[in-house]
């Protein structure tokens, strides 16, 4: 295993992870508007500014697929390979993963603690079933309309509990702010972050190693 030095580990507060994110701005773009921020907030973090890639609200839409009626709907594959394009200039790449009993081994919540954790990485989006919606501990009301899945941004793991930022909180306060942050217990987060298509989805974006010349 190898350890990581101290200043490969993150040392933001929630509160400060958050301060760069843009709000929601539609009831469904959850997908896009997490892609944006952890963009944003990898990329100020490590002094490259609010958004080097040049990539627009509109081209980040275009990329997840996204439209107002059916949201995003594509394959999370092809949108890593849309994002990648345009990001590896700048040494920048997006990962993405999820569980296949045939294919893909099973994704833990250690792992999330390990992406939030390093500084190289942005925090992590995870895609929750619409059974999210109905939990006590999420302050809003859904209706009926909120029958897809919901993708969040994982900020802390803390003992038995996961903090999530909700784009659709954002969208209700019209803000970023520490009510769109939501304090999920654990074995309720797992069952929703299972309980879709491609259990456990998860994906971030990650600045590239720098090869030594001795690795060549």
């Amino acid at each position: 295993m190898v350890k990581l030095r101290m200043s490969d580990h993150k040392d933001t507060s929630m509160e400060e992870a958050i301060s760069s994110f843009e709000p929601q701005y539609r009831e469904n773009d959850c997908f896009p508007t997490c892609i944006r921020n952890m963009l944003r907030e990898l990329s100020i973090r490590h002094g490259h500014g609010k958004n080097p890639f040049k990539l627009s609200k509109s081209k980040i839409n275009d990329q997840c697929d996204y439209d107002s009626h059916r949201a995003s709907s594509a394959d999370m594959r092809s949108i890593k390979q849309r994002l990648d394009k345009e990001i590896k200039t700048k040494g920048f790449r997006c990962l993405f993963q999820y569980t296949d009993s045939t294919k893909n081994p099973q994704l833990n919540v250690g792992e999330l603690r390990d992406i939030i954790g390093s500084n190289r990485k942005s925090y992590p989006t995870v895609t929750l079933s619409p059974d999210y919606y109905k939990d006590s501990k999420v302050p809003f009301k859904a209706d009926i309309r909120f029958g897809f899945a919901h993708t969040v941004i994982v900020l802390r793991v803390e003992n038995d509990n996961i903090f999530l930022w909700d784009g659709l909180l954002s969208y209700k306060f019209s803000t970023v702010d520490t009510r769109s942050i939501v304090n999920l217990p654990m074995e309720r987060f797992i069952k929703y972050w299972t309980n879709v298509d491609r259990s456990k989805e998860t994906c971030w974006i990650e600045l590239e190693t720098k090869k030594q010349v001795m690795d060549y």
